[in-house]
């Protein structure tokens, strides 16, 4: 009733400081049909994080090795593979690791961890090309602790959070497919597809804490037709299909969702002005 009034409660200062150390080296060689390359990044980092209203601190180092390797073989000019791994890291946001509850509403919040720990991921690649025009990705991603925002639901207490944490484990797998040429002067497609399936193991902290997998196999395309209307260039068109048959986003999956576009454009007195539907 009196303007605005401090309340320590509800408040918090987080200090987070954080310092990295790297060195890189690379190395790499070509042949008449074979490309190899390999590379090494050793990190060293220091992080420390306080809660001044939590007086709580929380401390976290590591030393890790981050390998990559690249090899590529072109057997003709139709057809060439290539593979590649690589080791990496994802650390946790700023915002992800102060602990304090941001509230959408009094039932509804979200609330940091500074227990978080960063997530090391091992990535695997095998491609395929055809003619240069057709181009296939068999991927494999064990994204270990992955970082993930969960939502966890209270019915007695009507609460609805959302937490970030280290998943137990997390892998997704699949094939991608990319294609994309012009048709005549007038008419270029493209398309991507890719069929996969994605997992995370989790604790579901509103259950007892047990460990709960979270997974889906899924699809999505997307093809885009580009014409040329005029023989100008003025009058352009564009149609496109998107679809996704569902992901995984935390603690849900995802419905599918399908996107229709249709677009018409012309452009007027040297393309200074334009008409767009």
């Amino acid at each position: 009733n009196n303007g605005l009034v401090f309340d320590p409660a509800l408040s918090d200062r987080f200090l987070y400081d954080e310092n990295v150390y790297a060195a890189y080296t690379s190395v790499s060689h070509d042949w008449e049909k074979w490309s190899i390359k390999a590379g090494l990044r050793a990190e060293h980092t220091q992080s420390i994080g306080t809660s001044i209203a939590l007086s709580t601190t929380n401390n976290l180092e590591y030393f890790e090795l981050f390998p990559s390797f690249y090899l590529l073989h072109n057997r003709n000019e139709n057809h060439s593979f290539s593979f590649d791994y690589s080791r990496k890291l994802r650390r946790p946001r700023y915002q992800d690791l102060n602990p304090f509850r941001t509230f959408i509403n009094e039932n509804n919040f979200v609330e940091g961890n500074p227990n978080l720990v960063p997530n090391f991921s091992h990535n695997f690649n095998l491609n395929y090309t055809l003619n240069q025009e057709f181009f296939f990705d068999f991927y494999y991603r064990d994204n270990g602790n992955f970082i993930s925002r969960l939502s966890f639901q209270d019915n007695e207490n009507q609460i609805l959070r959302d937490i970030t944490q280290n998943v137990l484990e997390s892998n997704s797998y699949g094939l991608d497919f990319n294609y994309g040429k012009s048709i005549g002067n007038n008419w270029y497609v493209y398309s991507y597809i890719s069929i996969f399936h994605e997992d995370e193991t989790f604790l579901a902290q509103e259950s007892g804490a047990i460990p709960v997998k979270n997974e889906i196999d899924g699809i999505y395309v997307d093809i885009s037709n580009y014409l040329t209307l005029s023989k100008d260039g003025t009058f352009q068109g564009e149609f496109g299909l998107v679809y996704l048959s569902g992901f995984l986003q935390g603690s849900y999956i995802q419905s599918q969702t399908t996107n229709l576009t249709f677009g018409l454009r012309k452009s007027f007195w040297n393309k200074r002005a334009l008409v767009s539907l």
